[in-house]
């Protein structure tokens, strides 16, 4: 597991610096009071798998693959433990400022971390849906269809964040924790939905 995630972090350390500058751009501009930049950063950040996918389809991995003493079900576990790295890293630097603008701008309007956690699981429906794609199609046509669901599932998670900034303050605790509920039981649903297409799958 260790090889294959370092695998993929070589892959994408062509895109790590402009990753990064955008991430902290959409971050910074969320905590100054426009939420929805900060909701672009986690699905931005889960959108990663995309290209990886690609950039083991340029390099035929997944022939490469079938000669190592590498199981398909430690792959396809890989490439959802992936995901999660980008994920935590803009909750850990999220999480991490605004404690220091609570600390030195209390007064400042800003997402409290309850909202951030719900933020982080809810951007795992995204990957939930595209990573089953690409494993179906490939990756150069599951880009297009990826694109697509992503694009769709951002537009319904931004309407729904929207709502429920609206009343936030009054919100039941039992709704940002069936939120969460949803998006772990999805993105399991989604690994063994993968794990048994590449099974079946012909290299």
């Amino acid at each position: 597991m260790k090889s294959l995630l370092l695998k993929d972090l070589y892959v994408m350390k062509g895109t790590i610096v402009m990753f990064s500058v955008i991430l902290l751009v959409f971050i910074a501009v969320g905590i100054s009071g426009n939420f929805m930049f900060l909701l672009m950063a986690f699905a931005f950040a889960s959108i990663q798998s995309v290209s990886v996918f690609n950039q083991e389809a340029g390099c035929r991995w997944g022939t490469y693959a079938g000669g190592l003493p590498l199981t398909r079900k430690i792959q396809v576990l890989e490439k959802y433990v992936f995901i999660l790295i980008p994920l935590a890293v803009v909750a850990v630097l999220t999480a991490v400022i605004l404690l220091g603008m609570g600390l030195f701008t209390p007064e400042r309007a800003r997402p409290d971390l309850l909202m951030l956690i719900m933020m982080a699981f809810l951007s795992l429906i995204i990957p939930s849906f595209t990573i089953p794609i690409l494993y179906k199609v490939g990756p150069e046509k599951g880009q297009l269809l990826s694109t697509i669901f992503a694009g769709i599932l951002f537009g319904a998670m931004a309407g729904g964040a929207m709502a429920l900034d609206e009343q936030w303050d009054g919100m039941p605790a039992a709704v940002p924790a069936g939120a969460i509920a949803l998006s772990i039981v999805l993105l399991i649903g989604s690994y063994l939905l993968s794990l048994r297409i590449y099974t079946r799958k012909d290299l």
